[in-house]
């Protein structure tokens, strides 16, 4: 997990407007050439599923994708982040993307996790190549936040 992750914690939620909050941030380093990255897919669960507006993924403050959120019964979710992103990682420099939640206002007692499940693209011959050809550099371990 990138340092920018959150610690696992509580967060506070405005009563007035809905509120973005940090769920993980994870680095990629691309190991023997120059790799685009066009899908990135996460698991994520919530306590509270109709307090999710929305998951987001960006690259630093730049939005990449956005999506509706649909759960399962069980709170759970997999988010696939894909379409006309491209994310470019040069062959040893480090990526660093963060995944973010719109929550509704107003939401309290809530807790929300989102965890790396994998990430494809191509290479610079335009090989396919998923998370296998990848490093990451730290292991994504689960992010969980809770809204007070």
């Amino acid at each position: 997990m990138n340092s920018n992750s959150p610690k696992e914690g509580i967060q506070t939620v405005s009563e007035d407007d809905d509120t973005e909050i940090t769920l993980a941030a994870f680095d990629l380093k691309a190991k023997k050439q120059n790799v685009t990255i066009d899908t990135v897919t996460v698991n994520a669960t919530a306590s509270a599923t109709s307090s999710v507006k929305a998951w987001r993924l960006y690259d630093g403050s730049t939005l990449l994708s956005e999506k509706a959120p649909s759960f399962s019964d069980a709170g759970t979710t997999t988010v696939t982040f894909d379409g006309d992103m491209e994310i470019d990682v040069a062959k040893d420099s480090t990526k660093t993307l963060t995944v973010k939640a719109l929550i509704a206002k107003n939401t309290n007692n809530a807790s929300y996790t989102v965890a790396l499940a994998s990430v494809s693209g191509t290479d610079a011959n335009e090989n396919g190549i998923t998370v296998a050809e990848l490093q990451s550099l730290v292991k994504l371990n689960t992010s969980t936040q809770t809204l007070q």
